[in-house]
Order: structure tokens, then sequence, then C-alpha cells
């Protein structure tokens, strides 16, 4: 048997997942901390419960549920398989955060590929990136924080972020990108943007001065479209970027430590403090950006990202069929 170079791929989906239904189509997946299906009746149904409530989504109009309006709860959703950063990585989904008092807001974050991803960092503002009363957010890379009040785009990295830039102080609807750490130290900003002068507003609910109390919002009135590309380390200058509703709306460097990793793995979070919402996701979709790397062995081998696509499961289907927004 003798190493062979083989013809570069096209770019791959890595994975899709539109959590609409009661169950998920790939076990990679791990929920927390209340996590689940709206259109799920069993709570007791693995990997990702049902939410089980008393008027449940219809299948096909589901989402996935990071939390509810319940105050101080931080749920979480982990993609627990290792994915190559070598062809850069193409992340969509939709989220939505409302039915409550406008916080905290929702965070994508990347860890490193070969350590475990089996817990979280602070609550609240911190949304389940950076260290609260305990550690952040083990062996983390990137923190991307859609951040509806404004804790996360404050002060709340580790240690050793003296250097780091400076936001106006906490503000809502900013996003925002924080770097590694692990336990105490990192988490530091990388950058940020207040997105409301983009016409962004975070969160659907909001305070309605006249009649003194908080309107809820919608689901679909607060919905909006998310895409994240994460650069190929190989790039001249490779960056991550932010889009909403195809909008960029953020560009920062990759950090070295990023760089250094030959595969990561992935998750959401969703957070409430004493102001809490509603926050939810749904219609997921990774794909590298360009075509992975192809060599292997002569007869029949397949390479390390070959298993790893091979592995993706019955969640690894077509990405240009899955994109069906809510009606408003």
């Amino acid at each position: 048997m003798f190493a062979v170079a083989l013809p570069a791929s096209a770019a791959s989906d890595l994975e899709a997942e539109s959590f609409r239904g009661s169950d998920v189509s790939s076990s990679v997946w791990v929920a927390g901390f209340g996590a689940c299906l709206t259109a799920g009746t069993d709570p007791a149904s693995l990997p990702v419960p049902g939410c089980d409530l008393d008027d449940p989504d219809a299948t096909g109009d589901g989402v996935l549920s990071l939390t509810d309006t319940s105050p101080f709860t931080t749920g979480w959703l982990l993609h627990d398989r290792e994915l190559p950063t070598v062809a850069g990585l193409d992340v969509t989904f939709t989220m939505s955060q409302w039915g409550g008092s406008d916080a905290d807001g929702i965070s994508f974050f990347v860890t490193k590929g070969s350590q475990p991803l089996v817990n979280l960092g602070g609550g609240g503002g911190r949304l389940g990136y950076a260290p609260g009363s305990g550690d952040g957010l083990p062996h983390a890379l990137l923190g991307i924080g859609f951040d509806a009040l404004g804790n996360f785009s404050n002060s709340v990295g580790g240690t050793g972020c003296e250097n780091a830039p400076l936001l106006p102080g906490m503000a809502p609807d900013w996003v925002v990108v924080r770097g590694p750490g692990h336990q105490r130290a990192g988490y530091c900003l990388l950058g940020g943007t207040h997105v409301a002068p983009l016409g962004f507003i975070l969160s659907g609910s909001y305070w309605d001065e006249g009649a003194e109390e908080w309107v809820p919002g919608t689901r679909a009135g607060a919905a909006i479209d998310v895409r994240v590309r994460i650069d190929a380390p190989d790039e001249p200058t490779p960056g991550v970027h932010v889009s909403l509703d195809g909008v960029p709306v953020l560009s920062v460097d990759l950090p070295a430590e990023y760089l250094a990793e030959p595969t990561i793995k992935f998750g959401f979070a969703g957070s409430n403090g004493q102001q809490y919402n509603n926050h939810e996701i749904w219609d997921f979709g990774v794909a590298t950006i360009g075509a992975l790397p192809a060599t292997g062995a002569s007869p029949g081998a397949v390479t390390m990202w070959g298993l790893l696509l091979l592995g993706a499961g019955a969640g690894a289907v077509s990405m240009g069929t899955r994109r069906r927004r809510f009606l408003a």
C-alpha cells in the first residue's frame, strides 16, 4: 500500500440540522440545562429532549430552545465531534430572542477539537463563554456574542486582557467576538459592532414607556439569519466574519491559538440573568469554504477528513435545501 494524492473535492457540507421536528437527525449533539426542541413532547428523548410544552409547536415549525423566559438560566447545545479547520468553515443559522425583558443573549463558540467539550462558562452576560463566579468555557478559541442587553460587550473577560480593545461600556445590540481562554485566563475582547445603527435590534421584546410594561414580541418578528465565516488558516489575513440577514457587520483577525488547531468543536448557549428572553435557533448548517485536501492510500483508503464526513451521519444533508424562514 502506498500514499497517493487524490483530486481535491468541492466545498463540503459537514453538518445540517433544522431543529424543526421532535428529534434530531444526528447523534453528535449534546443538550444541557433545559435546551430542548419545541416540537418535541418527550423530555427523556436523546440526544436532545423535547420541551414537552402545553402547546407544542407543530412538527416542521419547531425550533431549538436554549432558554425559555425563566430568569437566571443558561442552556446549551454542543456539537461533540471534531471538524477540520484547513478549508475554512461557513456556519449559518437563524436565531430569535423574544418573549421577555430584553436579555441577555446568544453565543456561538468554538473550542479545541482535541479536547472534550463538556462544560460552559459563566451565565447571565457571560453567555456561557467568559468566566463568571466560576471558570470560563474550557479550551475556548472564539466566542461570538449576539448581545441583546450589553453585558457580553462590557468588561467580562478573564485575566490578561489589559491590552484588549474597549467598547463604550454596557449598551444593547452589539455583536462581539471574544478570543481564546481557559479557566480564568483570557476570553479577551477582539472586536465588536453596535448593530442597531445598521438596522438590527437583537431582541424582539421591548419596554413600552406609555404602558409601562414589556412587550414580548414574536419569534418571527425577532428572527435574524446569521452567517459566521471562519477563514482557512493559510489565507493571507485569516479572519472571522459575521453577517446578519446578509449584511456584513463584523470582521476580526483570527487569533494565533485558532490558527494552530487542525480541528475544532463548537456549540451554542443562551443566557438569562435578572432580565430574560426566549433564546432560540433553527436551520443550522456548517460547510467548508474551500475544498478539503484529499490525500489517501491506494487502494480504498479514506482520509481523516473523509472519516469526519462519513461520521456526520444523517445530519450531513445538502445545505441548499434546508432554508425556510418563518412567515411573519
